[in-house]
């Protein structure tokens, strides 16, 4: 933000915006036959997934409430199939 003079808001949406096209990255890397296995190409998809989770919109890896919801719903009540 100090480096380029833009306020909290316009950083937050062009991190967003970064996220967004990272997250397009991926998946169109994962739809191509790729000369990783697909065991270890989903171990590290996972490990993204959880970051997305740990650090979205809160940083529920220093503050554990905000995980607890998603453990819950996860765990405890989980949507039937």
């Amino acid at each position: 933000m100090k480096e380029h003079g833009v306020s909290e808001r316009k950083a937050v949406a062009e991190l967003r915006k970064k996220i967004e096209n990272a997250w397009k990255e991926i998946n169109q890397e994962c739809m191509k036959p790729a000369q990783v296995p697909p065991k270890l190409l989903a171990r590290m998809l996972n490990i993204v997934r959880l970051v997305n989770v740990l650090y979205k919109d809160v940083d529920t890896f220093t503050n554990s409430e905000h995980l607890k919801t998603f453990v819950t719903q996860l765990f405890i009540d989980p949507i039937p199939l």
